[in-house]
């Protein structure tokens, strides 16, 4: 599998698969490489200026087909939200968390806010992060006798 930078990304028409609707794109890399691929999304997976992995997996009459995926180590972010998917899960988990303790706390459901769930929800991703020295005072370890649960 190699690595480039994509320099030109195009849409290329759709065709029906076993898959599903399936959307051609043309892809030409910083390396000289043209290839076409297919994707789900009526988007490209990546924008010019990224660095893609690609595998050629066949090439007739110079013309080149394959995958393209995201290069080793890169974060994928969601073209909607400019979030990776950790970032995604990581407010996911806080959403969830928050609403289940403001349930637990407020035990009255239909009071509960919209704002009181986000507020609880930074709150925890905060806490999550600061998590050493939460309330500016350094955290003793809790030793697994004294645990609440």
């Amino acid at each position: 599998m190699a690595e480039s930078k994509v320099i030109a990304v195009t849409g290329n028409g759709t065709y029906k698969s076993v898959h599903g609707m399936l959307y051609k794109f043309e892809y030409a890399f910083e390396d000289g490489t043209t290839l076409s691929a297919n994707h789900k999304t009526k988007e490209p997976r990546f924008q010019v200026g990224e660095i893609a992995s690609y595998t050629v997996n066949g090439t007739k009459d110079g013309f080149a087909w394959g995958k393209v995926e995201r290069a080793e180590g890169q974060a994928t972010a969601s073209p909607t939200t400019g979030m990776t998917r950790d970032e995604r899960i990581e407010r996911q988990w806080a959403i969830n968390a928050a609403i289940e303790l403001c349930e637990f706390k407020c035990g009255n459901p239909p009071d509960l806010t919209v704002g009181d769930i986000a507020a609880t929800a930074r709150e925890l991703l905060r806490m999550r992060d600061t998590l050493e020295t939460y309330n500016g005072k350094p955290q003793p370890p809790v030793e697994h006798e004294n645990l609440p649960f």
